[in-house]
């Protein structure tokens, strides 16, 4: 085709209202035929001579901190200023990942890009007056800036980590998630031009080979390559399930690539479906995810429109539709069978086996778009299918006693230490590192000794850690059998209770750790000392015989803790002592004589009428009647009370 005489005979402007017919020689042409793709700017190269853009994140976290307050504040002061309204472009965005700073608002100008955390309607306005309609920055408030002339621009002040080596967040906090016009500037359905295009020529496997040797870290969409194959080549109807859930009950990854850029996914879906002879593609999204449902609805909506989903795609002969399905809040949906169960109106029942059930195979969403990003570089016709390469990277949520907790994307084999302290920025208030939880309420305890250790699946596996979605950094104030409680009572109430061992198991389990984190009487402490090889025992019964991986994975703490931290279980079990202060069952109260001023607050607020004392005079506590609830010590108002 000549691209030339294909524009004299219909102009390619992507409009959704009116196809373009010359969409994909478009999209695949080394010289963009269309004028939106000629002005598509690369990120942070969107602000022109004079022009500023500041965008706003208006992701959950940011909309949960105020950012649609922010964003109409910014509104109506460029709406009632003309030469601030010709001059400033006010743009919408995902999450950029910097969690615990939002609301984050970036101004860009010709020559760099500042950072704003924390930007309430009072620090808007000093943003406003102060450096977009001068050039000073306030004094307080800035996170970090990106200088556009610099090689290694992308910096941000101790952040630099957050804007480095992105590729499945490539486009969060730079495009806006509703608009399909963006996504297109910033070169999405490249990939599925390339994959539409080898389905014509029909060397759709080819690039599918080419996709999966490429993508080392996924494997083939976590499934057998005979599975994989055995699915391309079946007739009938085949459905691609994109599984849309965390991978643990802390990590907020899946949701944060959603609605920043839940193009990708639905592209990447799209992408698959072609390249596996699939005509149907299903999201199957967590129901909690109410704001990605809304932008993966209407992106579905505008492809349909673009003539991109529907019979006959653009004249191919591939029919492929898109459909968004609410999941189940269940754990047990964590299987692949599950998943398959609930998408037939099933009850989802876990242990079944396979990933690839009759029609129907599985992918996940960080596969999907990781194929979004490789497929774009496929040119068709090369024996070398990608033109550069693309960083095996994993998406993490970094939270707990972290100073820059968010969303962020580090290369493969990064360590711990530098996930923490270069991204993270260290631990909140310079405290020690006791340890890290990686993998969420089922995941496992790494000491702080272990902080060298890369971010690799196959060497976390042999310190006990099966997942790694999120990381959670615990400080000296932290107490490792209090944690395990947590985390065990959690996936205990997730459990579906079809199996005994998780069911039952998991339920003893937290009635047993509950029970050393409170100090015995009589015959109750003489069972303390069987406990230790009781929960260990315990544990690993319910990690070989559960039905699925929820039990087996849910003692994960219990036993990395007693793996890494045994002392601490033995001090809470044999001296009744909780090394961090943090078990309150375990704390012995006194009241201070010289301090305790007779108030009598403390008397009136115990619960179990554990303290004595006349009015203005020296109040004590009755030990044998205290519970160490630490009521006494959170009401007085002159510190008399304390613990050890």
């Amino acid at each position: 085709m000549v691209w030339k005489e294909s524009l004299q005979e219909a102009a390619c402007t992507h409009s959704q209202s009116d196809p373009c017919p010359v969409i994909l020689d478009c999209l695949r042409s080394a010289e963009p035929l269309c004028e939106l793709r000629h002005n598509g700017k690369t990120p942070w190269q969107a602000a022109e001579e004079n022009q500023v853009v500041v965008r706003i994140g208006l992701g959950s976290c940011g909309i949960a901190a105020g950012a649609k307050k922010t964003y109409n504040y910014f509104k109506s002061q460029l709406a009632k200023s003309g030469e601030l309204k010709d001059r400033v472009v006010l743009k919408k965005t995902g999450c950029l990942g910097l969690c615990s700073h939002e609301v984050v608002v970036s101004v860009e100008k010709s020559d760099r890009v500042v950072f704003f955390k924390n930007v309430n309607i009072e620090r808007a306005s000093e943003i406003l007056e102060l450096y977009i309609q001068g050039d000073s920055l306030p004094e307080d408030g800035v996170l970090g800036i990106v200088r556009k002339d610099q090689e290694d621009g992308q910096k941000i002040g101790s952040l630099q980590a957050y804007l480095n080596s992105r590729v499945l967040l490539q486009n969060a906090g730079l495009i806006d998630p509703s608009s399909f016009d963006e996504y297109l500037a910033s070169g999405g359905m490249a990939a599925f031009a390339g994959a539409l295009k080898m389905q014509r020529r029909g060397e759709e496997g080819r690039m599918l080979s080419a996709i999966l040797a490429a993508m080392s870290k996924s494997g083939d969409f976590c499934i057998e390559k005979e599975r994989l194959v055995e699915f391309k080549e079946r007739s009938g109807e085949k459905t691609v399930v994109l599984r849309a859930l965390e991978q643990d009950t802390s990590s907020f990854t899946v949701r944060t690539i959603l609605e920043s850029d839940p193009y990708s996914a639905v592209e990447g879906l799209m992408v698959i479906c072609v390249l596996l002879g699939a005509s149907r593609g299903l999201v199957f999204l967590d129901p909690k995810f109410k704001n990605a449902r809304v932008l993966l609805e209407d992106a579905v909506c505008q492809l349909q429109e673009a003539g991109l989903l529907g019979e006959e795609v653009l004249g191919s002969g591939f029919s492929l539709r898109i459909e968004v399905f609410p999941g189940l809040e269940s754990a047990v949906c964590a299987e692949d069978g599950a998943v398959f169960a609930a998408v037939l109106g099933d009850r989802p029942k876990p242990g079944s086996s396979g990933k690839a059930q009759g029609g129907s195979l599985t992918c996940h969403l960080e596969d999907a778009v990781y194929a979004v990003r490789l497929g774009a570089l496929w040119p068709g016709w090369s024996e070398h299918p990608f033109k550069g390469e693309i960083p095996e990277t994993q998406v993490v949520s970094l939270l707990g006693r972290v100073e820059n907790a968010g969303c962020i994307e580090v290369p493969l084999g990064t360590s711990l230490r530098e996930i923490v302290y270069d991204y993270g920025g260290g631990v909140e208030n310079r405290k020690v590192l006791k340890a890290l939880q990686i993998g969420g309420a089922s995941g496992g305890f790494l000491p702080a000794r272990l902080i060298d250790t890369p971010l690799d699946q196959g060497l976390l596996q042999t310190l006990g850690i099966k997942r790694f979605g999120s990381i959670l950094v615990l400080d000296q104030d932290c107490c490792i059998v209090d944690q395990t409680y947590y985390s065990l009572k959690e996936m205990s109430g997730h459990s579906c209770g079809l199996c005994i061992p998780c069911r039952e198991g998991l339920f003893r389990l937290v009635e047993m750790l509950g029970s050393i984190k409170r100090a015995g009487q009589g015959p109750e402490n003489l069972k303390r000392f069987q406990i230790l090889s009781q929960l260990e025992k315990l544990a690993e019964t319910i990690r070989d015989t559960s039905r699925c991986s929820h039990g087996s994975s849910a003692v994960t703490p219990l036993l990395t803790g007693l793996t890494y931290f045994k002392d601490e279980f033995r001090a809470h079990i044999f001296e009744e002592r909780c090394p961090a202060n943090q078990c309150k069952g375990l704390l012995k109260f006194k009241i201070d004589a010289e301090l305790c001023t007779g108030c009598s607050i403390c008397r009136e607020r115990c619960p179990e009428d554990a303290i004595i004392g006349q009015s203005k005079f020296s109040h004590f506590i009755i030990e044998d009647r205290c519970t160490s609830c630490g009521i006494c010590h959170e009401v007085c108002p002159f510190g008399a009370v304390s613990f050890s």
